[in-house]
């Protein structure tokens, strides 16, 4: 990545509003419960994510991460339990499915301060780099053409994609088109991001330029980045916090040097140890 990257930093309007905004966590995960069907995929999960911090979520295949991350994002109703942002109700496991989706506008308002970056980059193939960035700020914020094809430029040249804004994906390498995607979900402007995965369908060549934005995103601003990822060395030197899920609970939180120098539970060496060990 040949660019510079300096991200939009989201900062409060006064000290008092920067006290009040510390103190309440970003977002919270309070005794949330997903089932399909009769699986149980996510077991009394309670999480706070601080504002600007960076947490990871590891463990193995089927333990719950992305399903966690989905909730958050509303792609998935819960069954119990309640997600707050911001200190505010997103969704309750009391509510039923409809609710939980509901269109009104103070809930399109919380979804949007949440982004997702999936593993597939689900880019539309008839449109340039730019024109897949710029689609959300017009259709979804009502944003004028220019201000979002301006907005669409100031985020490709964040993930050092400027070079590459009229190409089509099909012009574009996996790595290349990952960061696009990157720079869509950012061009939304939200406080909170999700990473479901995102190299994992990256030939290994091509991993490094999408963890390198990552990194830079981490260092550069003050989005709350959560991270689900199987790159253990990234997770440890990225990461504020990590969280090992297994069999759908979180059974391990803590910081990311404690967790993986000194993992206090047995399930969490175990895993560690097999991961490391294969790489």
């Amino acid at each position: 990545m040949d660019e510079s990257m300096t991200p939009h930093v989201f900062l409060p309007t006064t000290k008092d509003a920067f006290v009040v905004a510390s103190e309440v966590p970003a977002c919270e995960f309070i005794h949330v419960g997903k089932q399909f069907g009769t699986l149980e995929v996510l077991r009394d999960i309670n999480l706070e994510v601080r504002r600007a911090e960076k947490v990871a979520l590891i463990g193995p295949s089927g333990s719950g991460k992305s399903t966690l991350l989905r909730t958050l994002m509303t792609l998935e109703t819960i069954n119990a339990g309640e997600i707050k942002v911001n200190g505010e109700t997103l969704t309750n496991g009391s509510w039923t499915p409809d609710q939980q989706r509901s269109d009104k506008p103070a809930a399109r308002a919380r979804r949007r301060r949440i982004g997702m970056v999936f593993q597939q980059f689900n880019l539309f193939p008839h449109m340039t780099a730019a024109e897949n960035v710029a689609v959300a700020p017009r259709k979804v914020l009502g944003l004028p053409r220019n201000e979002a094809e301006e907005r669409a430029q100031k985020y490709l040249s964040m993930v050092g994609m400027s070079a590459k804004a009229n190409e089509l994906p099909l012009r574009l390498s996996g790595g290349q088109q990952q960061r696009v995607a990157i720079a869509r979900s950012l061009a939304m402007e939200p406080e909170i991001m999700l990473f479901d995965e995102v190299t994992s369908a990256l030939d290994p060549e091509l991993v490094g330029e999408v963890l390198a934005v990552l990194r830079k995103l981490g260092e550069e601003s003050d989005l709350t980045m959560l991270l689900v990822t199987h790159q253990m060395e990234f997770a440890r030197n990225f990461a504020d916090r990590v969280a090992f899920l297994w069999q759908g609970q979180i059974h391990e939180v803590a910081e990311a040097k404690s967790i993986f120098d000194n993992p206090t539970e047995e399930r969490t060496r175990q895993f560690l140890r097999a991961v490391l060990e294969s790489h």
